[in-house]
């Protein structure tokens, strides 16, 4: 038997070990919850974060075995939530949900939204859908998608909010919630709820991307980078010779041009944990080394330099361009070109892609 918050196999042996329930509970309760899941419902306790390793060959498994897999996609950090080992790995018969769309600029209709997806990754419009848990947008119409199916699964990378889409589904139902919160690794296996359709849904636990910034801050700060109830914005216009530290793992160095007629504008976006910190670029190497994780974050606790092997890799980007930092957040050009100088963690990727968000002409 199953614990109905979190997946894991019940077990009443070990209290140490996860899956852990008392005899009488697991036979008492008509639908069982490990203590694990007991205590963060009932007690609403911090939990340590359970190193899971699904892969994306248990995803490929899943989805196999499902009429469509609903890949659930975070609007905030896209090219970290959908790529193509993901894409791959789901086959033929998937389904996009792009997820905090309540987080999006209100003058950015979800149209606009959907198109750029489309374009961007060569989808159909037809297989993309904004949503937002937060105030119900976009539910009634993924919902008449998946009760029109015998068996499907919500799947995709971790933190992406799929047990928080779950539990929006199954509370209109009154089944009992999966068990959530802001920690990566809180569902630990397979969660099945059937539904008054006769849809058989499936939760799986995240696919750890290990190109995304998050994974190389402590499991227990992951949640931080977008657990967020804004998308910040900043605006800068500046000469060469300036740096942004864009948290404490992404420096940002303005390059002079050739072309210096004037200087270019550019924005940042983020969730609102993270520190942006404009300085002189002469004195920018003392302050990441001295303030990593206080001054600047993430990290969200004090952090060595020398523990993070660095990379740095010169852009320039023409207006109406962005660059994504993989699991932290994007740049975009309102004036350019842009010529800089990045430097991230060994371990995170970097994209070009087309502007998510343009301004009206």
């Amino acid at each position: 038997m199953k614990c109905q918050g979190c997946g894991i196999e019940l077990q009443s042996e070990d209290p140490k070990v996860t899956g852990y329930i008392p005899q009488n509970a697991l036979y008492e309760r008509s639908e069982p919850l490990c203590q694990r899941c007991y205590r963060i419902k009932h007690y609403s306790e911090n939990i340590t974060p359970e190193v899971i390793h699904y892969t994306l060959a248990d995803l490929k498994q899943v989805s196999n075995e499902c009429q469509m897999t609903f890949v659930v996609v975070d609007l905030l950090d896209i090219e970290g939530t959908w790529n193509e080992d993901i894409r791959k790995a789901v086959g033929k018969n998937f389904f996009v949900i792009l997820n905090k769309f309540d987080l999006i600029p209100k003058q950015i209709p979800a149209s606009q939204i959907v198109a750029w997806f489309s374009k961007e990754y060569s989808l159909s419009r037809d297989l993309i859908q904004p949503i937002s848990c937060f105030n119900n947008f976009g539910l009634k119409k993924l919902m008449e998608h998946i009760n029109k199916l015998e068996k499907c699964c919500l799947t995709g990378a971790t933190n992406a909010g799929k047990s928080t889409l779950l539990n929006k589904i199954i509370s209109s139902e009154g089944l009992t919630p999966s068990t959530t919160s802001a920690f990566s690794g809180t569902t630990l296996g397979r969660v099945k709820r059937t539904l008054k359709s006769g849809t058989l849904l499936i939760d799986t636990p995240g696919v750890e991307i290990p190109t995304r910034m998050m994974q190389v801050v402590p499991p227990a700060e992951r949640h931080l980078i977008f657990e967020t109830k804004r998308l910040t914005r900043k605006t800068y216009k500046l000469k060469a010779g300036k740096t942004i530290f864009f948290g404490g793992l992404c420096r940002i160095d303005i390059l002079k041009r050739n072309d210096e007629q004037y200087e270019p504008i550019f924005q940042l976006f983020s969730g609102h944990n993270v520190v942006y910190h404009l300085t002189q670029e002469k004195k920018a190497g003392q302050i990441h080394e001295r303030h990593m994780g206080t001054l600047l974050k993430p990290p969200f606790s004090k952090a060595e330099f020398n523990q993070f092997e660095w990379k740095s890799q010169e852009f320039t980007l023409k207006e109406a361009e962005d660059l994504v930092i993989s699991g932290l957040g994007w740049l975009n050009v309102k004036r350019g070109p842009l010529k800089i100088l990045v430097t991230i963690p060994q371990e995170v990727s970097m994209k070009k892609r087309n502007a998510i968000f343009t301004k009206k002409r």
